[in-house]
């Protein structure tokens, strides 16, 4: 193909349709065209069941609509007053920051490294302990999270297992530290998400090149932090993403545990959304709380699909 050192060729014209800067014009072969006719379909339903919905509540959450009373069916535009609220409310913003150490700290800090740390070590455990460990962990993640709740809240008692372990002479740690307790509750629920991810990541780097770094006269611990990290960033990036995802959403858990309390301790968004919704008749402004979240959502997924494309384009060394 000619490019544009080719100009200096004599009786050399650029071919119409040719940009500006030289190159030929991209045109998508026969088989891209079909593949674009058989995702029509899917793209459409997508749209109808997606988009409408999201649509439908970003409205929604600009208007006066109650779940029960006279403006449940017979609701107003009202503009930006929902929006106003929201930012006024101090008891949002309260919200807003349990929420952010509830899903970064609990969630992208400590579920990221513990379940890295236990990866690891599985990966040099004897195979029993190995898949005894997994099958612990994976019927924790599997079991609902009521389930985990109550016995979480049973645990959590005056004179329970950690009244005991941590020497609180029967005091009751919903009351004193009800958000570390909710924290260790789901990073215990969902731990084996991290090291089932961790541990296919683990699996896919090529042993020649541990084995390299073993002949280069790497211990275990330097290959594991030069080698085996780097080659796993990728797979903790959107680890750490569908794992904040997951926690942004935790509902079940910590209202089976604490309501929100004490003293709105542990009252993260999706609660506070429950209590203006489904409590305090407040529909539209509910809404509104559901479309934040569904921003945080779509700014983390585009973080990481982002990563994940100028990861692929890397070129490899």
């Amino acid at each position: 193909m000619l490019t544009t050192t080719d100009r200096s060729i004599p009786g050399w014209t650029r071919p119409t349709g040719w940009g500006a800067g030289g190159k030929a014009p991209r045109r998508l072969r026969p088989y891209q065209l079909r593949a674009y006719v058989l995702l029509t379909p899917f793209i459409a339903l997508c749209g109808l069941l997606l988009a409408t919905p999201v649509v439908m509540a970003l409205y929604l959450s600009f208007t006066n609509i109650q779940l029960i009373g006279p403006t449940a069916t017979n609701f107003s535009f009202t503009g930006l007053t929902n929006l106003h609220s929201l930012i006024s409310d101090p008891l949002f913003a309260h919200s807003f920051i349990i929420t952010l150490v509830f899903a970064f700290v609990g969630t992208a800090l400590l579920q990221t490294i513990i379940g890295t740390a236990v990866a690891f070590l599985l990966s040099h455990a004897v195979t029993w302990i190995r898949h005894l460990t997994t099958a612990v962990l994976v019927v924790a993640w599997v079991i609902p999270e009521v389930v985990a709740g109550l016995a979480w809240y049973a645990l959590a008692q005056p004179g329970g297992v950690l009244d005991q372990m941590s020497g609180a002479g029967g005091a009751d740690l919903l009351l004193k530290h009800a958000l570390a307790v909710v924290i260790a509750a789901n990073l215990w629920h969902n731990l084996a998400f991290t090291v089932l991810m961790v541990t296919a990541g683990l699996y896919g780097i090529p042993s020649e090149v541990v084995e390299a770094a073993a002949v280069d006269g790497a211990s275990a611990p330097r290959t594991m932090w030069h080698v085996k990290l780097p080659l796993l960033r990728a797979t903790l990036a959107v680890n750490v993403t569908l794992s904040v995802l997951q926690s942004l959403s935790v509902f079940t858990l910590i209202y089976v545990m604490t309501q929100g309390g004490p003293a709105n301790a542990t009252l993260t968004i999706p609660l506070y959304l429950y209590q203006q919704g489904f409590q305090d008749n407040n529909l539209g402004y509910a809404t509104l709380m559901a479309i934040v979240l569904l921003l945080i959502g779509v700014v983390l997924a585009a973080v990481m699909v982002r990563q994940r494309v100028s990861t692929a384009g890397r070129p490899s060394r």
